[in-house]
């Protein structure tokens, strides 16, 4: 058997050079590891309303009872239904306040956005105003509040009118 007369290692340059190699490579799956676990922070708010008040047989007022997280009123979209189908859909653009009229056989109706505290964003105390004009409101009625960058439905409320 013959003996290594010669030890020689590798060179402290190289040795420097893998080490941090190795190092950063571990730090990479560390991270994709631990970021997996994370919460994503682009979850939609959460929006409650308050029970639908009647003015008279033609208005009715939904006050935005809470708002889980402060954002600008101009992410959200809203849905008025009557009796099951889409009467108003009203993106809340622009200025407040914000109107829109129903369309085809709901062409009477409006639905209004007030920013109560004059601010931008959507908060409690807000008022959503359901309008017949010269008619009656009659039937189920629902309003469905959307978050316009997920798509998610994040608020609604329903009454019946009579």
């Amino acid at each position: 058997m013959k003996m290594w007369k010669k030890k020689e290692g590798v060179s402290p340059v190289i040795a420097v050079i893998l080490m941090v190699a190795i190092t950063v490579v571990l730090a990479a799956v560390l991270y994709v590891m631990v970021s997996g676990m994370m919460p994503r922070t682009t979850t939609a708010p959460h929006v409650t309303f308050a029970t639908p008040s009647k003015q008279n047989s033609t208005i009715y007022y939904i006050d935005v009872a809470g708002v889980d997280r402060s954002e600008s009123y101009t992410g959200y979209k809203a849905v008025l239904l009557v009796n099951g189908t889409s009467a108003i859909t009203l993106s809340l653009s622009g200025t407040a306040p914000i109107s829109g009229s129903g369309s085809g056989s709901y062409s009477y109706l409006t639905l209004k956005y007030s920013d109560v505290d004059g601010g931008t964003k959507l908060s409690g105390g807000d008022r959503f105003t359901v309008d017949g004009g010269a008619v009656a409101l009659s039937g189920n009625i629902e309003l469905k509040l959307f978050w316009t960058s997920t798509g998610d439905e994040v608020g609604k409320t329903s009454w019946t009118a009579a």
